[in-house]
């Protein structure tokens, strides 16, 4: 389908019919030759952003090749 991109825009169903929930993941492929910078920072704004608009952090996941968080693996994500 077709989008505008003047269309106001927003994360939460207009009809809401229960909880909200967010995966995010960012992946650096840090180590490797194609190595990027940003998509973690990516994600953290994405959190903050989220927040602002009724997520709660229990209602979040994030898969980060960070070392500190859940890794993301195809495991992870469909879990």
């Amino acid at each position: 389908r077709s989008m505008d991109l003047n269309d106001q825009f927003s994360v939460l169903n207009p009809e809401p019919s229960g909880r909200v929930r967010a995966l995010m993941v960012g992946i650096n492929y840090v180590g490797m030759s194609g190595e990027l910078r940003g998509c973690h920072n990516d994600v953290h704004k994405m959190c903050t952003y989220l927040n602002k608009k009724g997520f709660k952090d229990h209602c979040m996941r994030l898969l980060l090749d960070d070392g500190e968080h859940e890794e993301p693996t195809k495991d992870n994500i469909i879990r």
